[in-house]
């Protein structure tokens, strides 16, 4: 048998190159080898964006819907309008006040090496026209500056920033109170920033309720505002009402219960489009000729499977816990009620389903007078609210009964450093429900209306407890425009709960939960590449 035949080597075929290089030159081509690209180095411009002074914007007295205070007939029997003035507490801290640490002292970080001076915010108080109300600030040498309005009859707008004109660690609260009427309340609330999405619980639309959502535009731009309502059945129909234009420096109402009606409890949820919104809920409630309490409802925190909600005070009567699932699979929600004692056992609260997109309530029956604190674990993200009244005593007539105020109950924050509060002015009958997340100690030092510092409260704080520390204990007086809180080593969660006697012998309420310094506003690297 043959061998087969070796494979032929590819070998170079020069006479065929050189006739192809021929035929190209006859045809005039030319041919061009380009050099190998050469990387050259992107030059990157670095910069500090760092925020300004910060503005915050109140919401002003509550205004009823057009209609509701109507004029002739017996005026004995005729509505009367909740108060038209609010006060408003300002409380800011360079963010190396020595506050914020636990010290008392004047710290020699705080003064101006040029000519020696400590350094202080400043506080502005504007009305809507941007017209000076205030540039009066108190302040001392410890890095704090304590602003106090009252009878304001226009919706304030603050301006707060360091010495270095930089953003400073701040708290503004506003508060306005009718003791008498058909609106008798405390509403107590936080003014804010313009944001693009705010949602909010604690909403009645039953007979005799009111709420309206209030979507403000500070700017020069236009808005438009995405509106969506959630009962305990899912998602409500809006009826063309779901987008609303905010025109610039306008403010828009959407009326609720004239979307949505006769519901226990609703959930709304804005979504913006344009200029950032300052967005709220007023509500007002009457039981016939009783009335039952008025709030303005700032937005919650966003959704979290992890919350704690201390400041639930409890006089009679059962809160109710309210849970908003915004996801699109369902949820359990386990809720831990904690008091001075410790865990309370409410069954009710135990393994709460709630549907993907829908809204669920429960009582929290069983609970003895106290202040509590809810725990909540969900298996997804979600939203939380507690409400509860206060009853006050019998008012004249057969045909009414004794009036209640109602506040909301907010998640508050995780407290990992120093923090501060602003307090309502005039309010002395007030309480700090603090929920530590381990047993651990908590300083509380309390801030004069002059600026200066009280003498700080240490105080111990039992595990899986909700304790609560009243202005007495804390030193809290017609003089105390604030609180500073400086946790130990563990975490802790905290809402002021603020008391008023009505002048007939029954209190008026509202909660607010103690904010952490923000972080996102104290600046950010920004990288520009050509």
């Amino acid at each position: 048998m043959a061998e087969p035949a070796a494979p032929r080597e590819s070998r170079p075929r020069p006479l065929l190159a050189l006739a192809s290089a021929a035929v190209l030159a006859a045809a005039g081509a030319v041919i061009i080898v380009q050099p190998e690209p050469v990387s050259s180095a992107v030059q990157v411009a670095q910069t500090q964006a760092t925020p300004g002074p910060l503005s915050r914007f109140c919401p002003g007295p509550l205004t009823l819907p057009d209609g509701a205070l109507p004029t002739g007939g017996d005026a004995e029997l005729g509505v009367t309008a909740p108060a038209t003035t609010v006060g408003a507490s300002t409380v800011s801290l360079e963010p190396d006040s020595g506050l914020l640490y636990g010290s008392t002292e004047g710290s020699e970080t705080l003064r101006d090496p040029a000519d020696g001076s400590v350094r202080t915010p400043s506080i502005t108080a504007l009305d809507d026209d941007d017209t000076r109300i205030s540039t009066t600030a108190e302040h001392s040498g410890l890095g704090a500056s304590v602003q106090t309005l009252a009878d304001l009859g226009k919706r304030p707008h603050m301006v707060t920033g360091t010495a270095t004109n930089g953003p400073p660690i701040t708290d503004v609260v506003q508060s306005t109170a009718t003791t008498t009427g058909d609106y008798r309340s405390l509403a107590a609330t936080r003014c804010t920033a313009p944001t693009t999405q705010a949602q909010f619980l604690g909403i009645s639309t039953q007979r005799g309720d009111s709420a309206a959502l209030v979507l403000r535009n500070v700017s020069q731009r236009p808005a438009t505002a995405s509106v969506q309502i959630w009962t305990a059945e899912g998602p409500a129909a809006m009826e063309g009402r779901s987008r609303v234009v905010v025109p610039p420096g306008e403010e828009e109402r959407v009326l609720l219960e004239s979307v949505v009606g006769a519901e226990d409890d609703i959930g709304v949820r804005v979504d913006v489009l344009g200029a950032p919104l300052i967005t709220t809920v007023q509500t007002t409630s009457r039981d016939g000729l009783t009335p039952t309490g008025a709030e303005i409802i700032p937005s919650l925190p966003e959704p979290r499977s992890d919350q704690v909600l201390p400041g639930v005070h409890v006089t009679g009567g059962s809160p109710r816990l309210v849970l908003l699932n915004p996801g699109r699979s369902d949820t359990t929600v386990d809720a831990e009620i904690v008091g001075p004692k410790g865990a309370v056992d409410v069954p009710a609260a135990r393994g709460i389903d709630v549907a993907a997109g829908t809204l669920a309530s429960v009582p929290l029956d069983g609970l003895t007078p106290a202040n509590y604190s809810v725990r909540l674990t969900a298996d997804t993200p979600l939203s939380a609210a507690v409400t509860f009244g206060v009853t006050g005593r019998d008012l004249p007539g057969d045909t009414i009964g004794a009036p209640v105020d109602t506040a909301v109950v907010q998640a508050a924050p995780d407290l990992l450093n120093g923090a501060v509060i602003a307090i309502p002015p005039g309010g002395t009958d007030g309480r700090l429900v603090v929920d530590p997340q381990g047993a651990d100690t908590l300083q509380v030092i309390p801030l004069r209306t002059d600026g200066t510092a009280g003498k700080p409260v240490e105080v111990s704080l039992p595990e899986n407890t909700a304790t609560t520390l009243n202005a007495k204990q804390l030193g809290v007086d017609a003089n105390t425009a604030g609180l500073v809180l400086v946790p130990g080593t563990q975490p802790v969660h905290a809402a002021w709960v603020q008391l008023l006697a009505d002048g007939a012998g029954g209190n008026l309420v509202s909660v607010l939960p103690v904010p952490s310094p923000s972080v996102a506003e104290r600046g950010a690297e920004v990288s520009l590449a050509q």
